[in-house]
């Protein structure tokens, strides 16, 4: 049985744009704590490992910023949506709102 129609909560949705962007904040802040440690260890560390360590670390940066891009991204989408979902909801309500018994 197909699925014919979906309902959307703005309230709910908003709720989870708001829960996304807290997390992105403290994935964010909690980055850039690692990379201030691993700017510290790297003082005091030196040799192979230390390149082994600091290249993978790096590399793990990279694939932490993509994959924080893609969630903003995410989160645009989804605020893009809400706007659109209020607005139908708005015109619909004005078009009941309209019509004379």
């Amino acid at each position: 049985m197909a699925v014919r129609e979906i309902a959307v909560s703005t309230e709910n949705l908003g709720r989870d744009i708001e829960s996304l962007k807290g997390l992105l904040k403290d994935l964010k802040t909690n980055k850039d704590k690692m990379v201030q440690e691993i700017e510290g260890l790297n003082v005091m560390w030196k040799g192979p490992a230390n390149e082994t360590f600091v290249k993978q670390f790096g590399l793990d940066c990279a694939s932490f910023d993509y994959l924080y891009k893609t969630i903003e991204e995410m989160i645009e989408a989804m605020e893009s949506a809400k706007k659109e979902y209020e607005q139908c909801d708005n015109k619909v309500n004005n078009l009941v709102s309209a019509i004379r018994i």
